[in-house]
């Protein structure tokens, strides 16, 4: 950022600087974390070098805006906040329509014989039957992603 100062600035005590060196070491740490924590080493004010946001953000492989994010959070919250991943405890789970004692039934079905008059089972079928017998919600492309993911074969 030439000629223009930074309105958050990171300056990290020692005691801060190991506890990043020690997460990113850590086996168990996640990329996001990993990122910020290397976002953070290289914005010290108080090392020798001069790292730009554009720079970092050329090194590291991550955006300018996603750099400025853990910088402001960094500078208001403190490292602590940093360091912690911000999901929902719902976010994988919210949307699906499809639970585990479902998903058994529908594979049940899919691998027991087809109705007279079909010499296979297909996505639509399977979900039309679902529809009947199981009260299914969700739709052809619900179901068909759940046996992609189950490796369900339909022969």
């Amino acid at each position: 950022m030439a000629g223009r100062s930074r309105k958050y600035k990171v300056a990290l005590s020692n005691a801060e600087r190991n506890r990043l060196k020690e997460v990113i070491r850590d086996k168990k740490t996640s990329n996001t974390i990993r990122k910020r924590c290397h976002i953070l080493l290289a914005l010290d004010e108080n090392q020798s070098s001069a790292t730009t946001y554009d720079d970092c953000a050329y090194y590291l492989g991550v955006s300018k805006p996603m750099i400025c994010k853990v910088v402001k959070c960094y500078a208001l919250d403190g490292l602590d906040k940093v360091l912690v991943l911000n999901r929902s405890i719902n976010s994988d789970n919210a949307n699906r329509k499809i639970d585990g004692a479902l998903e058994a039934r529908i594979i049940a079905m899919a691998c027991s014989d087809p109705p007279k008059g079909r010499a296979r089972w297909t996505v639509k079928l399977i979900t039309e039957e679902a529809r009947v017998k199981l009260e299914l919600s969700a739709g052809e492309e619900a179901v068909r992603r759940m046996l992609k993911k189950t490796n369900c074969a339909l022969t």
